[in-house]
């Protein structure tokens, strides 16, 4: 009878460790893909030790993917919390996941509050002319995921009768992931991809990144109209100030209105960016609020100043300064 020799079976296992070393040698001469070689090498394993094999490079396969979504959601966080601009925000988000996933389409679309519509914001790998969509709450994919506040993946559309039937949206076909763009249970948007390219089909990792991509995304954006509010109620406070200080003396009325418009004119021609811009509006409105400090009887006599008189009307812009120099700019 047959009997185990633990001599034979190390020096079949040496053997063996040879052969794969000697075969993946002969693969970086012969240019073949080391995908090739391991998927033979499994093939010819006895079913329980091929079975083991595809389990180890599914979970190495998994590990890796894991790095890489780690690695891409921190680079997006760093990156998106820098850019004040809602429509750089999403053009940024489309862009990134576009490149990572590599789907033939990636859209989001924005609930605009004025219109009650949600509307594409930007789009990547689609024609041109065909990227502007617009749905209500429920009306298409897009709209049915808004109105769940659920993600839908389906790698099929057509043989789901009634999404096929009910879709709207001509990019999203065969395969897609859609992911509503929530905070604080509010919708503020959907974020869609379709089609990979590299394989056929999305997977629940697939939707579980973008689900968190979206978490990020809605946040980013959430925190820019929340900045655009207080730059808003900031800006009307100043523009209140500057009234008020034209009010005093009706000889500059409307004079910082007038200076703002004038400096806005000269930076657009020497092109300043938006925040430039911004920082000139308010410095613009606020250039006279030094005047609070000079009284009355100098900075509103209607005949010539003496010598004392003009040197305290003088003093406005060091008050001024003063007073802006602890707001923010």
């Amino acid at each position: 009878m047959f009997e185990f020799n633990p001599i034979i079976f190390l020096i079949i296992g040496f053997l063996g460790g040879i052969s794969f070393y000697f075969l993946m040698v002969g693969r970086k001469k012969r240019g073949v893909p080391s995908e090739v070689i391991i998927t033979k090498v499994v093939s010819a394993l006895p079913p329980a030790e091929s079975a083991a094999a595809k389990t180890e490079s599914k979970e190495f396969e998994d590990k890796i993917w894991h790095e890489e979504e780690t690695t891409f959601l921190f680079n997006l966080i760093e990156q998106i919390y820098f850019i004040r601009d809602e429509d750089l925000i999403v053009r940024y988000l489309v862009e990134e996941v576009y490149r990572f996933l590599n789907p033939r389409a990636c859209v989001i679309l924005i609930w605009d509050d004025a219109t009650e519509r949600l509307k594409t914001k930007f789009a990547a790998g689609l024609e041109k002319g065909k990227e502007d969509y617009s749905f209500m709450i429920g009306e298409s994919i897009s709209g049915m995921v808004m109105n769940t506040k659920s993600p839908l993946m389906l790698n099929d559309l057509d043989k789901d009768y009634f999404y096929a039937t009910h879709n709207q949206e001509a990019y999203l076909k065969n395969s897609f992931i859609s992911v509503p763009l929530v905070i604080k249970n509010e919708v503020i948007g959907v974020l869609n991809v379709a089609n990979k390219r590299s394989e056929n089909k999305f997977f629940k990792k697939d939707l579980e990144f973008l689900f968190n991509v979206a978490i990020v995304g809605a946040s980013a954006i959430k925190n820019s109209r929340l900045i655009d509010e207080i730059n808003e109620s900031y800006l009307k406070t100043i523009t209140t100030l500057a009234v008020i200080i034209d009010a005093r003396d009706p000889y500059t009325q409307r004079h910082s209105e007038n200076v703002t418009r004038y400096s806005l004119a000269m930076a657009n021609e020497m092109n300043f960016n938006s925040i430039q811009k911004e920082v000139l509006r308010r410095a613009a409105l606020l250039h006279d609020i030094g005047k609070i400090a000079v009284r009355d009887n100098v900075l509103l006599k209607p005949g010539k100043l003496t010598d004392e008189e003009y040197e305290q009307i003088k003093i406005h812009a060091s008050r001024g300064e003063e007073i802006i120099k602890s707001l923010p700019f």
